[in-house]
């Protein structure tokens, strides 16, 4: 697996933009992530889209429009997740191929339930990378995590190799993972689940703590113990072609309270989120949240929205406080806070 997919300095790799945005001029983002569904086949129980949770679908017409008009404003890359699941829509395998070809990069994230050949396909011929929301080792905890029965767990893992096989039946240079959130529930299967998953013959699997565990007075100190030590497990799985990996700030969060550093968010200049009502938004922790809606595109194009008054101004009234703390962004941010940071004697490294 490439060793760089969680790096922190992948800003540094988008120095146009940043020097750009230092000097005051409109940037597009880079990235962007749309939501083309609020359906969902799984039943999470603590999932936190839940209350979002309906039948709302970008039509295809509007969401091949709006991937031209963020391709038109030089997005680098578009990542289909939820929302819902994006193979709840019935076009995902047409979206996927026409990002592709509009010489974008493509990513998905999604459940692993349904997934039809054609889907797989153009999964495997387009996407940089894709995730699979495992969060189990087993039809026990997977009825914890996804409310779905024992048959379902069973499908999954087998939409899993099927991606693994058709990987290495077109030597694509895909990187496929799995995902599993921890909480009090889960540790216990830390290990079986990421020795399942190189059996299977994918790339990786990627530790993260719910959120609301990670925000909790007091962090279990039996199930401390646990993830420390089915963590030193599963680094004996890690080779050149599996990886474990976990955000070692969000989990030292469940340890001890952390501090952040900054009081103003400026990465919502270079990423965006657009949800299934295609309403935009500024990223994926704030979709859904009335007071940080930047616009419609069902009323306006993606540029007007953009180079608004109205978008600028919800930029600048963003309270880190209704963001989860660490927030993913967080490295991010404080490269863009070095950007503009006035450093004395900067010429001497």
């Amino acid at each position: 697996m490439r060793q760089d997919l969680y790096s922190q300095y992948k800003l540094l790799k988008h120095l146009d933009r940043l020097i750009a945005w230092r000097d005051g001029e409109i940037v597009y983002p880079i990235a962007a992530d749309f939501n083309l569904t609020n359906k969902c086949n799984n039943r999470c129980p603590l999932c936190v889209s839940s209350e979002s949770r309906d039948n709302t679908t970008v039509n295809f017409e509007d969401a091949k429009r709006i991937i031209q008009e963020l391709k038109d404003v030089g997005t680098r890359s578009i990542y289909f997740a939820g929302g819902g699941d994006p193979t709840c829509h019935e076009n995902l395998e047409e979206i996927i191929r026409l990002t592709k070809s509009k010489d974008m990069d493509v990513a998905v994230c999604t459940n692993g339930y349904k997934m039809s050949d054609g889907v797989i396909d153009a999964i495997v011929d387009c996407c940089s990378w894709m995730r699979i929301s495992l969060d189990a080792d087993g039809p026990e905890i997977y009825k914890r995590t996804h409310g779905m029965s024992k048959d379902s767990f069973y499908r999954v893992i087998e939409n899993m190799s099927k991606l693994a096989i058709k990987k290495r039946e077109k030597n694509s240079e895909i990187v496929i993972g799995a995902a599993y959130l921890l909480g009090p529930e889960t540790v216990s299967g830390i290990y079986n689940a990421a020795e399942l998953c190189k059996k299977i013959g994918i790339d990786g699997i990627r530790f993260r703590p719910f959120f609301e565990w990670m925000n909790s007075e007091k962090f279990p100190e039996k199930e401390r113990e646990i993830m420390l030590r089915e963590f030193e497990f599963c680094n004996r799985l890690k080779s050149n072609n599996f990886s474990v990996s976990y955000p070692e700030d969000r989990l030292q969060a469940v340890v001890t309270k952390k501090i952040r550093h900054y009081d103003k968010c400026y990465v919502p200049h270079v990423i965006t989120a657009i949800s299934a009502d295609l309403k935009l938004y500024p990223c994926c922790v704030l979709r859904n949240n009335p007071k940080y809606v930047l616009g419609d595109l069902k009323e306006k194009s993606f540029r007007e929205i953009w180079e608004s008054d109205e978008r600028r101004k919800v930029h600048e009234k963003i309270d880190v406080n209704d963001c989860p703390n660490p927030c993913q962004y967080e490295k991010d941010n404080k490269i863009m806070h070095a950007v503009i940071e006035k450093i004395t004697h900067s010429n001497f490294l």
